[in-house]
Formats: C-alpha cells, structure tokens, sequence
C-alpha cells in the first residue's frame, strides 16, 4: 500500500491511498492518517487507487471519521474504488 499526503493548506490535506487496504497494511494507513488528524481542520481521503480493502481497513476509515468528527472537523471519503463501495454497501455506511 502506497499512501501520498498532499497538504492543499494549513486547514486541509488530501491523502491518496493506493493498493490494498488491509490488515497486513492497517498499521501503516493509521500512522500515516493520524499525524494529520489533530492538526488539520479539513481531510479527504482519496480512495480510488484501492485495489482491495477488508474488514481491517473499513473500521479504520470508520474510525478515523467518527474521531475526526467529534473534533467538529470534516472527514470525506472521495472517488472510492468499486471494492471500497462493495464494502460501504455490505455495512451500510454512506460516506
């Protein structure tokens, strides 16, 4: 898995990801996410380079957006993938 940060301001960041989104890559996706989630206002997270993604990597997308959005800041998941929207679909979560 290939994470890119493309910091557009001091308020909001633009993190690709690309490749496999899942349990053997959670750690790395949640070390690179998380260093920018405190200090940044606005996050998206482009998903449309992710050729696969399981349980592991959805509850960290979960995750991520809930505590970014108890913080009042925004969390947006863009251009997901058709495996990332198979999985959205399979739980019910609209993002």
């Amino acid at each position: 898995m290939k994470i890119t940060e493309k910091k557009k301001d001091n308020s909001k960041v633009l993190i690709e990801v690309e490749g496999e989104m899942t349990i053997y890559s959670a750690r790395d996706l949640l070390t690179g996410m998380y260093k920018y989630l405190d200090k940044i206002k606005n996050t998206e997270v482009d998903l449309s380079k992710v050729t696969k993604i399981d349980t592991s990597g959805f509850q960290l997308l979960s995750m991520a957006k809930k505590e970014v959005e108890s913080k009042e800041k925004t969390f947006k998941i863009i251009n997901p993938s058709n495996d990332v929207k198979k999985i959205f679909k399979l739980y019910g979560e609209a993002f």
